[in-house]
């Protein structure tokens, strides 16, 4: 388990960079990951756990969307006309705000 969270971020934009990005849906048919599943696929590669099932790790993620102005990054991923573009910028964000936080 990853203790520094900008690292879930890092690894998460990796993911994308590498298997693609998807909307609509966890996985997309070439083994795409929407925003929630690169993050997921992190915790599942190091523990086989989603993420959300580290109760406090993902409450600290859900705090980093939210002072970002993400309320939901499902809805925020899948939004019509959304871009992978935005997706990584939205996670490299999110990175150097961990980082700048010590988080």
């Amino acid at each position: 388990m990853k203790t520094n969270l900008h690292e879930y971020f890092a690894e998460a934009r990796n993911v994308i960079l590498v298997q693609g990005w998807w909307q609509g849906s966890y996985n997309g048919p070439a083994g795409q990951k929407c925003l929630l599943g690169a993050l997921s696929a992190i915790t599942e590669k190091n523990d086989y756990i989603p993420i959300w099932n580290y109760q406090n790790t993902w409450e600290k993620v859900i705090d980093i969307f939210h002072i970002l102005g993400i309320d939901s990054p499902a809805d925020w991923n899948d939004k019509p006309n959304r871009t992978e573009k935005e997706v990584l910028e939205l996670l490299d964000m999110a990175t150097s705000l961990c980082m700048s936080e010590n988080k």
